[in-house]
């Protein structure tokens, strides 16, 4: 009995006065002990993952990490399971806080069904502003996600989201406006509806905060900003942007290379069941033309072993590239070429110009390429 009283004392003793690094929580409602963690270190963006298990709905985790990190708790519990599947909805069924200095941080959150409905968390201003924002939008997220299960037309159903995810956005944008020295503020950015919206809202922030923990977030920001004039570059009778990729054997491809031919870049991935469909008749095509165009398959957001496998199980004869994830965005084809959908195809003229754009698996490109290629 003397062991267990001294075991609690020290319990007590760690709770009262232990390492600053501690994240203490107690979720009220918990049907499901087991709960994913999500850490977002700010000096770097890395992503580190864990998994704990609450004990009466209370957690007590020592961080690893002593620089400013976003903490994204995941209760099992916010998993709903659909016909043929399960989905999370991350926004509504999900823990975010914050801590900035090393701080200890404490929470207090209930989650009735698959949504967490109430949360607050203290040891910081960056986590007192963000309980009443969160007060306010949780609401509208969670609203958002019950669409899903009234079973309306898919028309309504996007009036009535596009509606609340505007709520949403107006009120990120507002909150930013009034609050530009607030740590949280750099965290709203993203919510503010658009590349460009996340740019002017970025403007408006303070430069205390600009040079806070959030330094990074306004670094990626600029990038995004960069991105957005190498895209908005990118239509229909400019040049094509030049890029170099790997083959199937490892060597570097240059398009320009290909200058004075009728030119078809395919956008494509393993993963991308339409491009997949789509290959016979790419293949009709290529038999077609291959004498007087150059067809380029750009495999995208993908593995490559899985990209070479797809490539040699569907026998694609026509040059094959791969795009990698860690490319640099100035010389990624997917910026260059403003990629926002598989598959994407690209037909180039002689002169190197784009000539046109068809996105998705549509027969009016089958059509183009017959009256432009003679």
């Amino acid at each position: 009995m003397k062991k267990l009283t001294t075991y609690i004392l020290a319990l007590t003793l760690f709770a009262a006065c232990g390492p600053r690094n501690l994240i203490s929580g107690h979720i009220e409602g918990l049907t499901n002990d087991t709960i994913a963690l999500k850490t977002l270190t700010l000096s770097d963006y890395k992503t580190y993952t864990d998994t704990l298990v609450a004990k009466n709905g209370k957690i007590a985790y020592l961080s690893p990490h002593n620089e400013a990190a976003i903490y994204t708790f995941m209760p099992a519990q916010g998993t709903h399971k659909f016909e043929g599947g399960t989905r999370r909805f991350n926004s509504c069924s999900d823990i975010n806080l914050f801590r900035i200095n090393g701080e200890k941080v404490r929470f207090k959150a209930r989650m009735d069904s698959i949504f967490v409905t109430a949360f607050t968390a203290h040891g910081s201003q960056i986590n007192e502003d963000w309980n009443k924002i969160h007060s306010h939008i949780n609401p509208l997220i969670t609203k958002a996600a019950l669409l899903q299960f009234e079973n309306l037309p898919y028309e309504e159903f996007e009036r009535k989201h596009t509606k609340i995810n505007n709520e949403i956005i107006a009120y990120s944008q507002e909150y930013i406006r009034q609050h530009p020295d607030r740590l949280i503020s750099a965290n709203l950015i993203i919510g503010t509806g658009s590349t460009e919206n996340m740019i002017k809202y970025a403007d408006m922030i303070s430069d205390e905060v600009r040079n806070s923990a959030f330094a990074l977030t306004f670094e990626r920001i600029e990038m995004a900003k960069e991105r957005l004039q190498i895209t908005k570059a990118f239509k229909v009778g400019a040049t094509a942007p030049d890029f170099t990729l790997n083959d199937l054997n490892g060597k570097p491809f240059t398009l320009s290379t290909l200058r004075g031919k009728w030119i078809v870049l395919d956008f494509w991935g393993s993963w991308c069941m339409p491009c997949i469909k789509g290959m016979p008749e790419m293949k009709t095509a290529y038999n077609k033309f291959h004498n007087k165009v150059e067809f380029i398959g750009i495999c995208c957001n993908d593995k490559q072993e899985r990209w070479q496998k797809a490539v040699s199980d569907h026998a694609l004869p026509w040059i094959q590239l791969f795009n990698p994830r860690d490319i640099d965005y100035r010389q990624d084809p997917l910026v260059l070429y403003n990629i926002k959908a598989f598959p994407t195809k690209i037909i180039i003229t002689p002169e190197g110009t784009i000539h046109k754009i068809f996105v998705g698996e549509t027969p009016d490109f089958y059509k183009e390429l017959n009256n432009v290629v003679k």
